[in-house]
């Protein structure tokens, strides 16, 4: 019983394993934006209104890249295949 236990403990961590690191890797990119949106200002001399375009057209891409990779792990934890591993 213990080692049954021990095991789906183990599968469970991995699978939601990927969720989390899909999500840190998914924001990173739209922080690293975020941050470097006063540079990006100065350095070509935009409005407020023109950052926030910038911020929409990078944002926007990565949020469909998020949900379709939802999609896909909903599909792999529903059917019970790991591709991880």
């Amino acid at each position: 019983m213990q080692q049954w236990w021990n095991n789906a403990v183990t599968g469970v961590r991995r699978r939601l394993s990927w969720p989390v690191w899909g999500v840190f890797v998914g924001y990173l990119p739209v922080t690293t934006v975020s941050v470097s949106l006063p540079v990006i200002q100065q350095a070509l001399g935009a409005s407020t209104a023109d950052l926030s375009w910038v911020s929409d057209a990078f944002v926007l891409p990565v949020a469909a890249l998020i949900l379709t990779a939802g999609v896909f792990g909903l599909m792999c934890w529903t059917c019970g295949c790991d591709h991880a591993s």
